[in-house]
């Protein structure tokens, strides 16, 4: 399998979701995962064969932005549409072919930290986050 085909512009938040607001440091694309760099506050894009702080999700951003632009993120949310068609039941995790991706978790290989992001509950929508300590995403060791 590979990472999944995100359409930005169908990627979208119920009204019982829970979101922040931040910063960004580079360029994302809604549906994107980021994390929180802590040298410098600003939301980054995940990489699951990155640093531990590389891919930790906090959430997905529900809009494209530009280095030091304000973005929305959600970090949990019961009925979160993602932009792309999903397996019913399906477990979706941070990426690591390129940095923001999002892969199903029958991809997870040798070297992937893993940080889960969504469980499918229909071809469209997903329940985001797992609410795991003080991150909304599970996050566990490099795969081995």
């Amino acid at each position: 399998m590979a990472a999944v085909s995100i359409t930005a512009a169908n990627v979208l938040a119920s009204s019982t979701a829970e979101k922040i607001q931040g910063i960004l440091g580079e360029t994302v694309t809604a549906g994107m995962p980021v994390y929180l760099k802590a040298s410098d506050g600003k939301y980054y894009k995940t990489d699951a064969n990155g640093t531990t702080e590389e891919a930790a999700a906090i959430g997905i951003v529900l809009s494209s932005g530009s280095a030091n632009q304000n973005v929305v993120i959600a970090t949990k949310d019961p009925s979160f549409t993602p932009g792309f068609t999903m397996t019913i039941g399906a477990v979706y995790v941070v990426g690591a072919g390129t940095a923001g991706d999002i892969n199903p978790v029958a991809d997870l290989t040798t070297g992937w930290r893993t940080c889960v992001l969504m469980v499918a509950k229909s071809t469209t929508q997903a329940v985001l986050g797992a609410a795991v300590g003080k991150k909304n995403f599970i996050y566990t060791a490099v795969a081995t």
